[in-house]
């Protein structure tokens, strides 16, 4: 009986040591297996890191204006040569502007394939939140009352606090209430003593959730009915305000999607329009410094493009740019490969220094006297845009 009991214990150690290492094989497999995974998530995200940062530099090449037309055109004065340069940059730049650029990127070519997408917008198509409101005595200054209203501010130095009034299509600029979004901004500016060092200062709480802090270019999605519509756009604090522009007006020509909406004039559409791109490369061939004198006067040059005529035109001239072109723009550039996508938004500069040369005795950095401006692109800030709460 002894000796049959030992061998029933010595099945029953080889049972249980056969289990132990298929647990431990299991859980070696599963680590490797995750490992792997973990490894190739981290390239694929790596990549598509590089890709995001590429958009930016493609942005800033984009704004920088080519001295070609002013080497090829020697002979032309100063003031033909800026028209011919202005009307390439506009063509250029407008009928992009606010939407997204697509670039298919192969393997073969590219070393990888994958998708770059790039949106430029512009800072001075935006309010400049800390100079529309002043922070000695609490309250939005006077001149931004109009433009704030239709963004459903009711708190500025002279709205009536039960007034709100939405601009079309945009979702959570006109709630009224104590919960209300333009409150929120409100409330937490008066918080602050002195002005605001980055937009992201502003908790963003509405109680839609519908708010967002970072602007979502259009895009066409598929519906219920398996059509393709162009999904709705939510508010976004970044594509309505800014701390950016070196001054607190607003270009019409630049307007950001949200103003458009808050306006009630056209908005940037993701779907293909070759005759509006066609209005806005004439449009381009037309614009004149004189236009940022008497925008009121000039805007049956710009309403094809934004069909519709400003309600409050009267009441927001004050605060409307004095020069045609800026200075400060934007981009959110998404870098995308399989299935993993990075985005980021940047803010970039243009400044325009003197050229300079080098000589023959190893000396550089030397001022050349009557060249033209060297025009560069600065990244003043950066954003990395987390698309985890991007719906």
């Amino acid at each position: 009986m002894i000796k049959s009991h030992r061998k029933g214990s010595v099945l029953i150690m080889v049972l249980l040591f056969l289990s132990l290492m298929s647990i431990l094989i299991e859980h070696f497999s599963r680590t490797v297996w995750i490992g792997t995974i973990f490894s190739d998530r981290m390239v694929l995200r790596e990549q598509a890191e590089m890709l995001a940062i590429s958009g930016m530099y493609c942005a800033a090449d984009q704004l920088t204006r080519s001295n070609k037309a002013k080497t090829e055109n020697k002979n032309k004065d100063k003031a033909q040569t800026d028209k011919e340069e202005r009307a390439t940059f506009f063509k250029r730049i407008l009928p992009t502007l606010n939407k997204w650029q697509d670039f298919t990127l192969t393997k073969s070519i590219d070393g990888l394939d994958g998708t770059l997408k790039i949106c430029l917008s512009c800072e001075e198509g935006k309010i400049n939140l800390n100079q529309a409101f002043d922070f000695e005595k609490k309250v939005f200054k006077k001149e931004y009352d109009a433009i704030l209203s239709k963004l459903g501010f009711a708190e500025s130095s002279t709205s009536d606090k039960n007034t709100h009034s939405t601009g079309s299509g945009q979702s959570g600029t006109g709630e009224t209430g104590p919960n209300s979004l333009g409150k929120k901004i409100a409330d937490a500016l008066k918080k602050n003593e002195s002005p605001l060092n980055d937009l992201s200062q502003i908790p963003l709480l509405a109680p839609t959730g519908s708010s967002e802090l970072f602007y979502a270019p259009p895009e066409m999605v598929m519906d219920s009915h398996k059509k393709m519509v162009e999904k709705p756009r939510a508010f976004a604090l970044f594509d309505v305000f800014t701390l950016w522009s070196d001054v607190g007006t607003v270009n019409p020509l630049f307007f950001s999607d949200g103003m458009c909406a808050a306006l009630s004039l056209k908005r940037p559409s993701a779907r293909q329009n070759d005759e509006l791109n066609n209005k806005m490369k004439t449009l381009a061939e037309q614009i004149a410094p004189e236009w940022a004198k008497d925008w009121k006067a000039n805007w049956a040059q710009l309403k094809p493009i934004y069909e519709h005529d400003i309600a409050i035109f009267d009441q927001i001239s004050s605060i409307l740019a004095t020069e045609i072109e800026p200075k400060v723009y934007s981009v959110i550039s998404s870098g995308q490969v399989k299935d993993v996508e990075q985005r980021l938004m940047a803010i970039l500069r243009i400044v325009e220094e003197e050229a300079s040369h080098s000589t023959g005795s190893g000396q550089s950095g030397q001022t050349t006297h009557g060249q033209a401006p060297q025009r560069k692109v600065l990244i003043e800030r950066m954003y990395w845009i987390d698309q985890s709460n991007q719906s």
